[in-house]
């Protein structure tokens, strides 16, 4: 966590046409820093399913709103650095709404917020985490107070529970597998992210799924995993309530892991980028938020966990590393840690059980 968001609130500074905003109080900030909340964007963001053209006439109206307003007290000029805790698609209005008030956007960046709660009522949001290159003096915070939560970056320490229906080598491990059901019951069960196929026709997967995920009640980070080699793949993980997508450095270029990852982050995704060997390590230069080692080859589908040991020590030190694949003893992630590991992707070891929440929850027992 940067040092500069240590013991920062926001607090009620005004209201505009039915418009709350909120002010950043505390910490290292040179600035003031805002973030807007009204009727329609509390039920937009409390239900990710209704994302469409009604719930962008929500977000420009708040967010037009909360400019005018900011406007009016002198509070931004043309140009501005922007802080937001919105996902996905839910950013065009935002950057709209800059733009038709003439408001230049130089920086966007992302941050995870929790709500503060006194006497039984929500009075601010406490910052947890911003990503690195976040800039220090941010304009403007745009945002919701319902809109809480954890990057994935930040959320993994130990488990990222996969929903994983079929495999290419295997076939169906769990076919009649609900996505309603069964990655609320990996929350339930200790799950610190959550990683959803989406894959059609290797893996039996579906956009949908994260849809029906969310629906359920998942509030946890979902990984979009699927092949992504164009940018559509990111606006549709966008607007199905993905928090992350998987990009795979031998499915792509240099070059076309650097645009994609760009714009992902630009639709409030973040990137486990995911290397088999040696010589994708220099992907790793591209800075994602996660760097995955995936013990399985893409060719052979031969799985061997010492991949991630042999890799780990030559990725960046302070890359948030992920080991994939293979992964089915509770002692193999408590040596990955001591190897420097932050995040576990474990699927087929659970949805193999009857009850793979109940399989996650004893997994974790034993850590």
């Amino acid at each position: 966590m940067q040092p500069y968001l240590e013991n920062t609130f926001l607090q009620p500074a005004g209201h505009h046409k039915g418009t709350d905003i909120y002010r950043l109080e505390g910490g290292k900030f040179s600035n003031r820093y805002f973030i807007i909340s009204n009727q329609g964007t509390r039920h937009l963001l409390a239900s990710p399913e209704v994302i469409g053209y009604d719930s962008y006439l929500a977000m420009c109206g708040a967010t037009g709103d909360m400019l005018g307003w900011l406007r009016q007290q002198n509070a931004i000029g043309d140009e501005a650095d922007i802080m937001t805790i919105l996902r996905g698609g839910l950013n065009y209005p935002l950057e709209e709404c800059c733009y038709r008030n003439g408001i230049r956007i130089n920086n966007m960046d992302f941050v995870s917020c929790e709500r503060v709660i006194r006497n039984n009522q929500i009075t601010g949001l406490d910052i947890r985490y911003t990503k690195l290159r976040a800039p220090k003096d941010i304009t403007l915070m745009i945002g919701d107070i319902i809109a809480s939560g954890e990057t994935l970056a930040r959320c993994i320490r130990y488990i990222i529970a996969e929903f994983k229906r079929r495999s290419p080598s295997k076939g169906w491990i769990k076919e009649e597998g609900r996505a309603d059901i069964i990655p609320l019951s990996y929350q339930l069960n200790g799950a610190a992210a959550l990683s959803i196929l989406t894959d059609v026709h290797y893996f039996g997967g579906s956009d949908d799924f994260i849809r029906q995920a969310r629906q359920s009640g998942v509030t946890l980070p979902i990984l979009y995993k699927n092949f992504v080699i164009d940018e559509a793949q990111l606006y549709a993980a966008a607007l199905c309530g993905a928090s992350a997508v998987l990009l795979i450095a031998a499915c792509l270029s240099r070059q076309e892991c650097k645009t994609l990852m760009d714009k992902a982050h630009r639709l409030g995704l973040e990137v486990l980028l995911e290397m088999h060997d040696e010589r994708e390590l220099e992907y790793a230069e591209l800075e994602p938020d996660l760097c995955g080692i995936n013990n399985r080859h893409l060719g052979s589908f031969h799985t061997d966990v010492e991949v991630s040991f042999r890799l780990a020590e030559r990725l960046p030190h302070e890359a948030v590393k992920v080991s994939e694949s293979g992964i089915s003893n509770p002692d193999t992630v408590k040596a990955l840690r001591q190897a420097g590991f932050r995040g576990f992707l474990i699927g087929e070891n659970f949805m193999k059980t009857d009850h793979p929440g109940l399989a996650l929850q004893e997994f974790i027992n034993q850590l």
